[in-house]
C-alpha cells in the first residue's frame, strides 16, 4: 500500500497561476528547484500542466518539512497553515490554481486544500475518523480533493471532497470494521475517477487481501486485483494515478517472487508488470492523461534508486541514461508525478558532490497528441452531415480570441475528430454553417477529449443569432435548388436539396435563437 507523510498550508505570495496554457520552459532541461531559505534538502511530488507550477516539500536542517510552491517567476514559496509543526504538499490541480495536502498541528494534522482566491481551506474529516489525515490528489480545477482520514486508533479510510459537497468516507472492500482499511492516492482530471489501495474481503474463490480500487460515484469501489500468478499474497496491488476516462491505471503490483514492481492495469485485460531498471524493487507514482507514459523509480543494480519513464515503445528507461547530457553531477532518484501531457517530471534529485538532495523539474520536450472527438446532434437537419465543414477554435477560457483554428469535415453519423498537441484547458468552440455557434468552456484536452454537442439550426447568414436577417435570406432563395440562380446552401436548413417550408418550420421553431460566444 502506499504510505504519505504529513502536510501543509497557506502561502506568503498570493499570485493565481492558471496554465491555459502555461508557455514551455525551454527545452528539454534540468530545473533545479532549490530549497526554502535555511533549509538542506526538498522533493517534487505533482506538477501542473505546461510544468508551471511544482509543489512538494522543504526539509530544515533539523528534519521538520515545510509545503512548498515553485513557479518559474517567484521560484520556491512556502505554504503556511498556522501553528502546523510540519506540512507537505502532494498534489496541484492541472490549472496550477489548487494545491492540497496536509498540515501537523497539536492533537493531529489537518486535510488542507489552498486557493490563491480563498486562501487555505481546512477539509475537515468523516465522522470517527478525527485524529489526522492528508489530501494526496485534486482535479483539474481543485474542486474535488482525494486522499485518507485516520480514526485515533490508527486505521484509515479513503475520502472524496468536493465543492459544496464536503467529504465523503469511501469505505472499504473488505467489510465495515476499523481494519478494513482504504486509501485514495489520485483522481482524473474531471474528478470521476478515483484510485487507491483497499482491503478485500475473503470470498468463496479468494483469501482477504488488499488490492488496488477505482472509484465513481456511480459504481462505488471496485477492486483492480492483481496479477494471477500472486494470488497467494496478501498485498497483491495499489493505485497511483488514472487516465480521464478511467480506462489506465498506474501503481504497484505484486509479482510471483513477492516483489513489488511498477504496474500498469488496462480496463479489459488487467495488470501488467513494468519490470526494474536491474533490481528487485519498482513503483509507479503518476500517469500522463493518455495513458501511454508511466513514471516512478526503481531500485537498480547497487541497490540505490533511478527515476524512470515506461513507455510500449521503449518498455522503462533510466531517466538518468535518457538525460545523461542535462545532468552534469546530478542524480536524479525518484519521479513522483508528470504532467497530463507527458512532457514535464518531477522528483527528487542527488547533488553528488555534497550528497544534497533537491526537488527538480525536467523538461522532456516530448508532446503527446491531443485526440478532438465530437458527436454533434444537428437539429432538424436529414441531409448527409458529410457535406458540412466544421470549424473549431481553441480559446483561453474566458476569452473571445482563438488561440488555434482548425476546419475538418463532419463524417456520415455527424461526428468529427482532430488530432492536435495542443494540450491545455480550452474553451472549444464549434461553428457548422447554418447551426449557432457551440463553446464548452473549459475543456480538459489532454489525451483524449470526447464532446457531445448539440447544434441550433437556424442561423443563414452566420452572425450566431437566428434573425429576421435570416428570414429574409430564405425568402430570398425559397423554392430553389442546386443550379438556381437564387440557390442558397446554408437557406436549406434541413438538407434535403430544396429551400421549401420544411425550412422555414425549422426557422420558425429557433427564431430568435442566440448561439455561445
Amino acid at each position: 500500500m502506499k504510505t504519505r507523510t504529513c502536510l501543509w498550508l497557506r502561502v506568503v505570495v498570493c499570485s493565481l497561476f492558471l496554465l491555459q496554457p502555461v508557455s514551455p520552459l525551454a527545452s528539454q532541461s534540468l530545473t533545479l528547484l532549490d530549497t526554502l531559505p535555511g533549509h538542506s534538502s526538498s522533493g517534487a511530488t505533482a506538477v501542473a500542466a505546461g510544468g508551471g507550477v511544482v509543489v512538494g516539500w522543504s526539509e530544515t536542517p533539523g528534519g521538520e518539512l515545510r509545503a512548498f510552491r515553485w513557479t518559474p517567476a517567484g521560484g520556491m514559496q512556502e505554504l503556511i497553515y498556522a501553528g502546523s509543526s510540519q506540512s507537505i504538499a502532494y498534489g496541484v490541480s492541472a490549472d496550477g490554481s489548487t494545491a492540497v495536502g496536509y498540515a501537523l498541528v497539536p492533537g493531529g494534522s489537518r486535510i488542507l486544500r489552498w486557493r490563491a482566491d480563498t486562501g487555505v481551506e481546512n477539509l475537515g474529516n468523516v465522522p470517527n475518523y478525527t485524529a489526522s489525515g492528508a489530501a494526496l490528489g485534486a482535479s483539474a480545477d481543485g474542486s474535488v480533493v482525494v486522499g485518507f482520514v485516520t480514526h485515533p486508533r490508527g486505521f484509515q479510510r479513503g475520502f472524496h471532497w468536493i465543492t459544496g459537497g464536503g467529504m465523503m468516507n469511501l469505505g472499504s472492500l473488505g467489510g465495515t470494521s476499523l481494519n478494513d482499511q482504504s486509501a485514495a492516492n489520485g483522481v482524473s482530471l474531471d474528478g470521476t475517477f478515483v484510485v487507491g489501495w483497499t482491503r478485500v474481503a475473503a470470498s468463496d474463490t479468494d483469501y482477504r487481501h488488499t488490492a488496488a480500487f477505482i472509484w465513481t460515484e456511480a459504481n462505488g469501489m471496485q477492486s483492480l486485483g492483481g496479477l494471477p500468478e500472486a494470488s497467494l499474497y496478501f498485498d497483491r496491488s495499489s493505485a497511483s494515478a488514472v487516465i480521464p476516462d478511467g480506462t489506465i491505471v498506474a501503481g504497484k503490483v505484486r509479482t510471483a517472487s513477492g516483489q513489488w514492481h511498477a504496474g500498469r492495469w488496462v480496463a479489459g485485460t488487467g495488470w501488467s508488470d513494468l519490470g526494474t531498471l536491474g533490481g528487485s524493487l519498482s513503483e509507479a507514482s503518476g500517469i500522463s492523461a493518455s495513458g501511454t507514459v508511466v513514471v516512478g523509480w526503481s531500485a537498480i543494480p547497487s541497490g540505490d534508486f533511478h527515476a524512470f519513464r515506461w513507455t510500449p515503445e521503449r518498455g522503462m528507461e533510466d531517466l538518468n541514461t535518457v538525460y545523461a547530457s542535462l545532468l552534469q553531477g546530478v542524480e536524479l532518484e525518484t519521479a513522483t508525478a508528470i504532467s497530463p501531457d507527458g512532457r514535464f517530471i518531477v522528483g527528487r534529485a542527488r547533488i553528488m558532490a555534497d550528497n544534497r538532495h533537491q526537488a527538480y523539474l525536467l523538461d522532456t520536450d516530448e508532446v503527446q497528441d491531443v485526440q478532438i472527438r465530437a458527436t454533434t446532434h444537428l437539429d432538424g437537419f436529414v441531409g448527409d452531415p458529410v457535406s458540412l465543414p466544421v470549424h473549431v477554435e481553441l480559446r483561453s477560457p474566458g476569452q473571445s480570441t482563438p488561440v488555434q483554428q482548425y476546419t475538418v469535415n463532419l463524417g456520415s453519423n455527424g461526428e468529427f475528430s482532430l488530432t492536435t498537441q495542443m494540450n491545455g484547458i480550452w474553451d472549444v468552440s464549434v461553428t457548422v454553417p447554418h447551426f449557432l455557434r457551440r463553446t464548452v468552456h473549459k475543456a480538459l484536452a489532454f489525451g483524449r477529449l470526447h464532446l457531445s454537442l448539440y447544434l441550433i439550426n437556424g442561423d443563414i447568414d452566420g452572425d450566431n443569432e437566428v434573425t429576421l436577417f435570416d428570414f429574409g435570406r430564405l425568402v430570398t432563395a425559397f423554392g430553389s435548388m442546386p443550379g438556381d440562380a437564387n440557390w442558397d446552401a446554408n437557406a436549406d436548413l434541413d438538407g434535403d436539396g430544396e429551400v421549401s417550408l420544411f425550412d422555414f418550420g425549422v426557422l420558425v421553431q429557433n427564431f430568435g435563437a442566440i448561439g455561445d460566444e
